[in-house]
């Protein structure tokens, strides 16, 4: 995608080829437009999209590509079409578009779009509802002495998003992690927890397949029964690394 908007190119395509001077409605949508991958019909996408709340929010939505495809135009080797998308030139004075081969398929080179409010270089921006599209089929050379038109005309893509909510939250594992922690150099040092002086934890839990942590914390140490075990604030228990166990103080009972 480019932003194209040089005065003398611009003039050009109005006065010689008169690429933006007719009005939308003047051909049948339904004979040129843009097919989106997974759709069955010119013109048409609903964008799906999912939120999820909780304590693992985020946002997933499908990518959005299309052809270009004119029924009553067929692909030939060195044609091309080029698109610009109206709807934003009238938002911005600007004039984006893009030029694809036409000569495959029945099919142009394939199209990105997104949903936005300014124009992106690399994909074709609309927005909810109707977005106006104008287009020229030509073969030999853009812009040069061997530009031969073939079809001049223009659609507009209906566009609507649906959005799905689903509660996500994070799966956090049972027993936290440790490092050892130089409180003096602010760093972290390679020692058993038997040994360190100030040994920090970690929850570690799962979010959409990434691993997040929790804010650590520093531990108390305790000797019971020949055991070193620390203290949890959070939890109000205590954990051998030792033995891999629990501690509750207020039954006395390891779990």
């Amino acid at each position: 995608m480019k932003n194209f908007n040089h005065l003398f190119l611009f003039t050009s395509i109005t006065v010689v080829f008169g690429f933006t001077s007719f009005a939308y409605g003047r051909e049948k949508l339904e004979h040129a437009g843009i097919i989106f991958e997974y759709g069955s019909s010119l013109n048409h996408k609903i964008v799906k999209a999912t939120k999820y709340v909780g304590t693992c929010p985020g946002w997933h939505q499908e990518k959005i590509i299309g052809w270009f495809r004119h029924k009553k135009v067929p692909v030939r080797k060195n044609r091309r079409v080029r698109i610009v998308n109206e709807t934003f030139r009238d938002i911005t004075g600007k004039v984006p578009y893009t030029d694809r081969k036409y000569a495959k398929k029945d099919l142009s080179g394939k199209i990105g779009f997104a949903f936005s409010n300014h124009h992106r270089k690399m994909k074709f921006v609309i927005k909810h509802g109707t977005n106006k599209f104008s287009y020229m089929i030509y073969d030999g050379e853009y812009g040069k002495s061997n530009m031969q038109v073939i079809k001049k005309g223009n659609f507009s893509i209906q566009v609507k998003r649906n959005v799905k909510k689903y509660r996500r939250d994070t799966k956090w594992e049972k027993i936290p992690r440790f490092f050892c922690y130089d409180k003096k150099n602010r760093k972290a040092v390679s020692l058993p927890l038997e040994q360190c002086p100030y040994p920090v934890a970690y929850r570690v839990g799962n979010c959409a397949g990434k691993y997040v942590y929790s804010s650590g914390w520093y531990i108390t140490r305790l000797l019971d029964h020949n055991y070193v075990a620390w203290y949890y604030p959070i939890y109000g228990y205590w954990y051998s690394p030792t033995i891999g166990r629990w501690y509750d103080p207020n039954t006395g009972r390891y779990f």
